[in-house]
């Protein structure tokens, strides 16, 4: 592991799955590192879990520890603009978060997700086409595992779900590819408006070498973006539908690829997904014929639009 320059003190706000897996990160560099841990609960999940050398304040803020850190590593659920985040940021205080940690040491490919809906389909989805593929793959972040603990793995490839809040402190994640697969109002007891929370998620795209959009929701297509780019959506254009013989078929750039109708995900909105996660195969060099298969087979997350049987031509989804 390549460790932090100039860092000696760190502070981890916020324990937790993702607070744990920050400070078995840091255990695990090459340097001695002080972690203390602040989370304001008074009892916070997985506190009988830190190592005995690790300080943890419970219940409150304690600003000599923010104010004497050299970086802080914020957990997703505390927003920039809490007032001590603020102090810190103003007194020069470096302030990060898990997925900007993972973003510095891991070295192997990586693909991410994001949008209002549909990204943990499309990220367990991508995931599925790269195990079809042969391929040891990590899938989690914003779900499943977090992106540190699977670091510690070493897998071929990364297929990453991140939040808005996560990449908030986000810079420097470097992606084979990126999709950003739709908006809609969520979060807006964090965000100013539609459009602050739309600029967290185009993050996405700062160090993407390919962004992919929606076609049918061009709220997601990046205008700064200087890379590679295409897009998914319900024409024959990019990565989108062909009509043959009276029959939808999947394609890219017009060539047939399989029939729709043979996707195990139900729903229109599956179409659109499975579309945006071919992309995101194929940038990540998964085999196509793999992720076709993976599509015929994968039936989706638990309770989500989820096929349960088919009987008497009639198909019964769990949507619970």
């Amino acid at each position: 592991m390549k460790g932090l320059v100039d860092v000696n003190k760190v502070v981890v706000i916020g324990l937790g799955m993702t607070g744990l897996s920050v400070v078995n990160h840091l255990l695990r560099l090459p340097q001695s590192l002080d972690i203390k841990v602040i989370d304001t609960r008074n009892t916070p999940p997985g506190h009988d879990q830190l190592p005995a050398d690790v300080e943890l304040c419970c219940g409150q803020w304690n600003m000599e520890w923010l104010l004497a850190a050299d970086l802080i590593v914020a957990s997703p659920g505390v927003a920039l603009a809490t007032p001590e985040l603020v102090a810190a940021a103003q007194a020069g205080v470096e302030i990060v978060g898990d997925i900007e940690l993972f973003a510095r040491e891991v070295t192997k490919p990586v693909v991410a997700i994001t949008g209002s809906n549909g990204k943990s389909t499309v990220t367990s989805l991508v995931g599925e086409m790269a195990k079809e593929a042969g391929i040891d793959v990590g899938v989690g972040g914003n779900i499943g595992f977090a992106a540190l603990d699977m670091l510690a793995q070493n897998h071929e490839l990364y297929v990453l779900e991140l939040s808005s809040f996560q990449l908030e402190t986000t810079s420097s994640l470097h992606l084979a590819a990126a999709v950003y697969l739709n908006l809609s109002e969520d979060h807006m007891d964090r965000y100013q408006g539609l459009e602050d929370y739309s600029q967290a998620k185009m993050r996405i795209f700062h160090h993407a070498n390919l962004a992919v959009y929606n076609r049918n929701d061009l709220a997601t297509k990046p205008t700064d973006f200087t890379g590679a780019m295409t897009s998914f959506g319900f024409d024959d254009q990019d990565y989108g539908l062909v009509l043959i013989d009276g029959r939808e078929w999947l394609a890219i750039n017009q060539q047939p690829l399989m029939p729709a109708d043979e996707i195990a995900l139900v729903g229109r909105h599956n179409v659109a997904n499975s579309l945006a996660a071919l992309a995101l195969a194929d940038a990540a060099g998964i085999d196509r014929e793999a992720a076709c298969r993976a599509l015929r087979r994968y039936t989706g997350l638990a309770h989500r639009c989820q096929l349960a049987v088919t009987k008497h031509g009639v198909r019964w989804v769990n949507d619970s």
